[in-house]
């Protein structure tokens, strides 16, 4: 929805792939980049907090090309149900 919204892009991907740890989630577009994090703007550091709460890594790829969102989740234990 924010990419919708916010990046002026007319496409958008999503992808979910294991890693050896890991799930990986990416969120890419080809609109105009440059999400900054702005005082009052609650969204990126929003994702940030929810990120480091489940023990998940979250990198924003920001330029003038797009944005990527990558999100490894953490597998559970083969212990964990």
């Amino acid at each position: 929805m924010n990419a919708a919204r916010h990046s002026g892009a007319d496409w958008g991907t999503t992808g979910i792939r294991p890693t050896d740890d890991r799930v990986r989630v990416v969120v890419a577009d080809e609109g105009r980049g440059g999400a900054p994090d702005r005082p009052g703007d609650y969204g990126l550091a929003n994702m940030r907090r929810r990120a480091l709460a489940i023990g998940a890594r979250l990198a924003i790829v920001s330029d003038p090309d797009g944005i990527r969102i990558i999100l490894d989740l953490p597998r559970p234990a083969a212990s964990q149900p």
